[in-house]
């Protein structure tokens, strides 16, 4: 097998900000090339590797880039400042980090930053669901309000279907299966309500919110390798997203859930976000069973969303017979 030369040339490879010492290894024989790493750029550094060998370069204790090495291979700067060092290697990139809260960091960085999610009060957005193999008009909207507060709307054909999540217990209306009157949830049915309700994401200050994070390693997605996280949520669920290593964004979440002792496995992808009030929200969510494929998914596209919006308080709340009608979310 022949012999493969690695450079890291002296370049603007990546938009943030390190310095101090980099190490770049092979995993085959371990030897390691210290380099110095100041105002984003690189000093010469190469290191010979088999192909084949795991090529792993570390900066600031990050664990940046893994890659299989197979040929010959010549770095490039990183597109749009994504923070990852693209090499054209004929093989798949595998994208590691040493800790979850790192890649937490980056994902709420790319979404608007600490600052702009935290002024983010509440978000309502409208849109219609789009059923695999039906064609009819369905109305949805959502408004969410911190802290934990969510509302949820389907309108068909003249019925609303409610469902609403105030902060501690969960209640609905459901005219498709003939009950038009509100009546609360059980805990288990107000579980994925309790979860949507985090306009931050579970997996943002999980710990401060009694969960418990974990980084799972990677994950291809729809050919792209992703980080994957775990939140094991307070209440005994878990859920777990994908995040794509380019974007920083959620690709991916699975929810786990028990309901009346049988658990329940549901998928959703995430796709064209659109920066409402400061913070990148998505604005397609396509929906179904673990491992289904996207054309028997239920899709909601949002066309509309807003920051911030006033929110009446009885909105949440389990209503008397005058308050919050059908629409109070849109």
């Amino acid at each position: 097998m022949r012999l493969a030369t690695l450079f890291l040339a002296a370049a603007a490879l990546w938009s943030v900000s390190f310095a101090g010492r980099a190490q770049v290894c092979s995993s085959i024989n371990n030897e390691v090339v210290s380099v110095d790493v100041r105002n984003d750029e690189w000093t010469a550094a190469k290191i010979k590797a088999n192909p084949g060998d795991l090529i792993i370069v570390r900066a600031s204790g990050l664990v940046k880039i893994a890659h299989t090495l197979l040929g010959e291979v010549g770095p490039r700067g990183a597109p749009n400042g994504s923070g990852r060092l693209d090499m054209k290697i004929g093989a798949k990139t595998v994208v590691l980090a040493v800790t979850a809260e790192e890649i937490v960091a980056k994902n709420v960085e790319a979404r608007g930053g600490a600052a702009a999610l935290a002024a983010l009060q509440s978000l309502r957005r409208s849109g219609r669901l789009v059923l695999p193999g039906r064609s009819m008009l369905i109305t949805v909207s959502d408004l969410r309000e911190r802290p934990g507060r969510v509302r949820e709307e389907v309108t068909f054909q003249g019925l609303t279907q409610i469902r609403a999540f105030d902060g501690s217990k969960a209640w609905q209306v459901e005219p498709f299966q003939g009950r038009k009157d509100p009546a609360m949830m059980t805990d288990d049915d107000a579980k994925p309500m309790r979860l949507s309700a985090d306009l931050d994401g579970a997996w943002v200050d999980a710990k401060a919110k009694g969960h418990t994070l974990e980084y799972l390693g990677t994950e291809e997605v729809d050919g792209t390798v992703a980080h994957k996280l775990r939140v094991r949520l307070k209440w005994g669920d878990q859920v777990t997203v994908w995040i794509d290593p380019d974007t920083w964004m959620i690709m991916r979440e699975l929810r786990k859930t028990v309901v009346r002792g049988a658990e329940k496995e549901t998928e959703t992808d995430y796709g064209d976000y659109e920066k409402v009030g400061g913070v990148y929200v998505p604005m397609s969510e396509e929906s179904g069973p673990r491992n289904s494929p996207s054309s028997s998914k239920t899709k909601a596209v949002w066309d509309e969303a807003e920051a911030n919006v006033p929110v009446a308080a009885e909105v949440f709340a389990f209503p008397d017979k005058a308050a919050a009608p059908a629409g109070a979310a849109r």
